[in-house]
């Protein structure tokens, strides 16, 4: 029983329903996220079961809340996001300097 309990928590799935497994550190979330999507078995289709470093627990939904938190707040403390000319929205500032978001 808990063998099987952990090959379920390594592979991300619970039950039938497939997901991508996402390790992260809270202190740079977007790199980890980086290495995830990079991987052959990525699917961008499937949800995402996200677990930070060392921290216990299964996600049901509040640690890809707060991963999805963190990755904005680190991704807008980098000058890869501009204002529009009225203020109201920001676009992808084309003469960005930070290597991991040049590739977009």
């Amino acid at each position: 029983m808990i063998e099987s309990t952990m090959k379920h928590k390594r592979s991300g799935q619970t039950g039938q329903e497939k997901k991508n497994m996402l390790n992260v550190y809270r202190e740079n979330v977007v790199e980890g996220a980086e290495t995830c999507f990079k991987r052959k078995s990525f699917d961008p289709a499937l949800k995402l079961s996200v677990q930070f470093g060392d921290e216990d627990g299964i996600d049901h939904g509040g640690p890809t809340r707060e991963f999805m938190r963190l990755a904005m707040k680190q991704s807008l403390a980098e000058p890869i996001w501009t204002q529009t000319s009225t203020g109201h929205m920001m676009k992808l500032n084309s003469a960005c300097k930070f290597s991991q978001f040049k590739k977009l």
